[in-house]
């Protein structure tokens, strides 16, 4: 998972447009403090909500609550910002999504997407966990083949959502794929 800070990159503005000079290549890169971008994101590793943890979307809301969603069985969890386990441990907010591959957040409203809709999550009675899960795109009519996916989540500025399809990967073995 990452730092939201990647929603605020950091900008070093004393080298914004200027190019770097280009330096021949060598058999080892030797990377100091000195050669930093003129723009950068911050990555920290973060604690997993549970072991075995397959992340596969993280989502941020404006009150500071980062969503994280994990692949296969998507289990939802979520956490104040920063993440400290000891302090504030990961809540479970949802489970049984599809194997979920994206998740966004449009006017402090979580989507999922996941194998067939988008779904917006919806705690009803803010007791901290979603009891709602409304459809909103979908279903899609995929089949059961491996391959078979919705891939992504985002929107624009009308706040409408964008998924990705994906139909499959035909081997020639003759399995349970959908030609589309």
């Amino acid at each position: 998972l990452c730092d939201p800070g990647f929603l605020n990159p950091v900008v070093n503005e004393e080298k914004a447009g200027e190019v770097p000079p280009v330096e021949e290549p060598t058999a080892i890169a030797q990377v100091t403090p000195a050669q930093e971008e003129p723009f950068s994101y911050k990555l920290e590793e973060l604690p997993a909500p549970v072991p075995g943890w397959r992340p596969s979307g993280t989502a941020f809301t404006s009150d500071g609550t980062m969503y994280a969603i994990s692949m296969t069985v998507g289990p939802l969890y979520k956490n104040k910002i920063p993440v400290v386990p000891e302090a504030t441990p990961w809540q479970r907010y949802a489970r049984g999504f599809n194997n979920p591959t994206g998740m966004v957040v449009a006017d402090n409203r979580l989507y999922v997407s996941h194998r067939p809709e988008v779904t917006e999550v919806i705690d009803s009675d803010s007791d901290g966990k979603a009891e709602t899960f409304r459809n909103v795109m979908g279903p899609w009519g995929l089949g059961p083949g491996f391959h078979q996916y919705a891939f992504g989540l985002a929107f624009d500025q009308e706040k409408r959502l964008y998924v990705a399809l994906n139909c499959g990967y035909f081997w020639s073995y003759g399995g349970p794929t959908q030609r589309g």
